[in-house]
């Protein structure tokens, strides 16, 4: 069973001023902004991994012991009501720091030798960013790196992307030193799943490749990763034959099954929608010859979209934007001559679309045995439910859509 912990989380609102010495903003002067903060009071809890001689040589620089807690100041805005202190809690003796237990706190496991060919799982506990050897966002899992924690051949070690399961996030920060945010870096989700056949096993246990994170920003806690977290040892997958397998029967109560198959349902299409108009802006961009947006003018339109309950929001809102803003997102199109579709004719497609569909009787193409489930589950069925999915999945498409539009200029340098 898995409990999902989420940090609890404060939005305050500002106005920003040219002259910070009033102390407040003036007529004609300032924009209002929002800050999203960690309440106070939380309790959070990780580990410090090196090598014994470093981890005491650092407890030891900054009077770091386990009776006398280390109190900083971390985050921005530290000279007004953010950025208090936060008290860094020793739970072990930094004198014996205890060895590394594997990432998932069980006991070191070593591979096996009684095969010729082993099956491999990774399961990610942290954000994995990657890098191409350009120093670009890579979208490929780091094979060779891997084998080279493993000590083998990178052709030893071969990537089975039929058993992957993976999500992408974008991962982002912000480095007080410099009072700047961190670049922005699509990676792979915690909880991404890869598996691996290997020819040989690997000289080093499970235990010592773990201590070693992957990618980018290790020293962040990025990139960490659990091996065959999964029954047994290493053993290989196979799939249930239909004729054997038994059908799972629905829960007693129905309220509760309904609730649970409709949020599937809805996730599953919605990570569809995000899917498709993701790769939609990659073509996008890849035929567009008449430069780009900036990044805040992307990140508005997404604040928009975002806080629209339907298409027929975001259409009243993209009517009512300035001038200046319609010709601009007109002025980027995917391509030359009349054929070329702007980014404008894009955004407004998609509610016209929607609204053709709503207009119509709930027709789902049947694949997989999806009508069964939907039988079954009893959503969506009613036209409202219909218009209520399309609205959603519409507004994940064009989120998704304009969020790889800005990710996709990064490596050029735009903003």
């Amino acid at each position: 069973r898995l409990y999902l912990a989420t940090p609890k989380r404060s939005l305050s609102y500002h106005t920003s001023r040219k002259d910070r010495s009033k102390g407040r903003s003036v007529a004609g002067d300032g924009t209002l902004f929002v800050y999203e903060s960690l309440q106070r009071g939380q309790t959070f809890e990780g580990r410090l991994l090196g090598s014994k001689d470093d981890l005491k040589n650092l407890c030891d620089k900054l009077g770091w012991t386990k009776a006398r807690p280390l109190t900083v100041r971390v985050g921005r805005s530290r000279e007004t009501e953010y950025g208090g202190n936060l008290k860094l809690e020793l739970l072990d003796d930094p004198a014996r720091p205890p060895a590394f237990n594997r990432e998932n706190g069980g006991i070191d496991t070593p591979f096996s030798s009684s095969q010729t060919q082993t099956i491999l799982t990774l399961t990610l506990t942290a954000s994995l960013l990657v890098a191409d050897p350009n120093g670009y966002p890579a979208a490929d899992f780091p094979v060779k790196e891997l084998a080279g924690l493993l000590g083998l051949k990178e052709d030893e070690l071969k990537q089975d992307k039929e058993k992957t399961f993976t999500r992408r996030v974008t991962v982002g920060g912000y480095l007080s030193v410099w009072n700047l945010p961190v670049p922005q870096w699509p990676a792979f989700a915690a909880g991404s799943v890869f598996t691996f056949s290997l020819t040989k096993p690997p000289a080093k246990s499970i235990q010592e490749v773990e201590a070693i994170g992957l990618g980018l920003r290790t020293g962040e806690g990025f990139g960490r990763f659990v091996l065959n977290w999964l029954p047994g040892t290493i053993s290989d997958f196979s799939l249930t034959d239909a004729a054997t397998s038994k059908e799972v029967e629905a829960p007693s109560d129905a309220a509760a099954f309904q609730d649970l198959g409709k949020r599937l349902l809805k996730n599953r299409w919605t990570e569809q929608a995000g899917r498709r108009g993701r790769e939609d802006a990659l073509n996008f961009k890849a035929a567009n010859s008449a430069g780009t947006l900036a990044g805040a003018q992307l990140n508005r339109l997404r604040q928009i979209i975002a806080g629209c309950p339907s298409t027929e929001a975001i259409e009243f809102e993209l009517d009512n934007l300035k001038d200046y803003a319609k010709n601009r997102f007109k002025s980027i199109k995917d391509g030359n001559g009349n054929e070329a579709t702007s980014l404008w004719e894009r955004l407004c497609q998609v509610a016209v679309k929607v609204k053709k569909m709503s207009d119509k009787p709930l027709a789902i193409e049947n694949r997989g045995g999806i009508k069964e489930i939907i039988a079954k589950v009893g959503w969506p069925q009613s036209e409202e439910d219909l218009k209520s999915l399309l609205n959603e999945l519409a507004r994940s498409y064009l989120l998704a859509f304009l969020t790889e539009l800005d990710n996709a200029d990064a490596p050029n340098g735009n903003e």
